[in-house]
């Protein structure tokens, strides 16, 4: 197959059009600097450079594509974003996604996929989540809420062909907010967040990336599936385990009040979000099975591939 693929340099990105490209399929990513086209060129894809909010970039990437993919999961690289370095990443999701879909449907596209996050869900306790729970995103994720109703807009009323995948809490060693956590874990300097109890649903991007060529092989039109592993777990778990693989103790905790004080309001906000997704109908959907189930199982491995990463000379190993 012929795909299109825009998702920045994001680590579930770039290994989606790796496994891809391994699989035969010929892969063009839409990118906005020619560091990110040379980032997916070494993977054996195609690139064009241009800008997302812009309608000839898509258009160009989009031509005689079978296969249409927008990552809309990009986030700063910082762990406590300002609402400043935020905000142009809110537009790609909004703005962007109205450019992707117009370029879609003027091409004709035969498949689009929409690539967005359990997180529209909000809150959800410690009951399990289903693709039938209705969006209720908190502010700091509005836009993913608003660049799933513009998509799904698109499909049912102007004619797109179009399936949404919302991803898990994405992990890898290769992902740059996995590596932060390990690292402040071995400084020390982690936020003392091992008391919350809101759950996180993962998923390792390889897996991630399965989903999507399962998606691009399998899909049916308004399909909206959650993928994410097999077990959800706690933040405060998440931490532990973080902790135990890199062998250090993990952070403490603080009371409410405190913690908010120490993360700020948006970013306190977002780790009361619980979600305990289920991946039952992805997995009935699609021929896909999480290789990770695990994140609690999987980290050490994880770690221990960062730590191999980080041993090895620059421009050493894969990208």
């Amino acid at each position: 197959m012929r795909i299109f693929l825009f998702g920045g340099t994001q680590a579930s990105a770039l290994i989606c059009a790796e496994r891809m490209n391994a699989r035969g399929h010929e892969v063009t990513a839409l990118v906005e600097s020619a560091a990110a086209g040379d980032a997916y060129r070494a993977l054996g894809a195609e690139a064009v450079v241009g800008s997302p909010l812009k309608l000839p970039p898509f258009e160009e990437g989009l031509a005689k594509r079978d296969v249409a993919v927008f990552f809309g999961t990009d986030m700063p690289h910082s762990l406590r974003p300002s609402t400043e370095e935020l905000r142009p990443y809110e537009r790609v999701r909004t703005d962007g996604m109205r450019t992707f879909v117009a370029a879609a449907l003027r091409q004709r596209t035969p498949l689009a996929l929409l690539v967005s996050s359990v997180v529209v869900y909000g809150d959800c306790g410690d009951r399990t989540v289903t693709e039938q729970q209705p969006i209720n995103a908190p502010r700091p994720a509005a836009s993913f809420a608003d660049m799933e109703g513009i998509f799904g807009e698109a499909v049912e009323f102007q004619g797109l062909y179009g399936a949404a995948l919302r991803a898990g809490m994405v992990y890898s060693s290769r992902a740059w907010h996995t590596q932060s956590l390990f690292q402040a874990l071995r400084a020390g300097t982690c936020p003392p967040l091992c008391g919350e109890r809101a759950y996180v649903s993962p998923i390792h991007a390889e897996d991630l990336a399965d989903a999507v060529i399962a998606a691009s092989e399998n899909a049916s039109r308004g399909m909206v599936l959650n993928i994410v592993d097999d077990a959800p777990l706690r933040i405060g778990d998440l931490l532990r385990e973080g902790a135990r693989a890199a062998g250090v103790k993990p952070p403490g905790a603080l009371p409410s009040f405190l913690l908010r004080m120490v993360v700020g309001k948006d970013a306190y906000r977002m780790l009361g979000t619980s979600c305990r997704a289920s991946n039952a109908r992805a997995k009935e959907a699609l021929p896909w099975r999480p290789r990770h189930p695990s994140l609690a199982e999987r980290i050490a491995d994880e770690y221990a591939l960062w730590q191999r990463a980080c041993a090895e000379p620059a421009g050493a190993g894969p990208p």
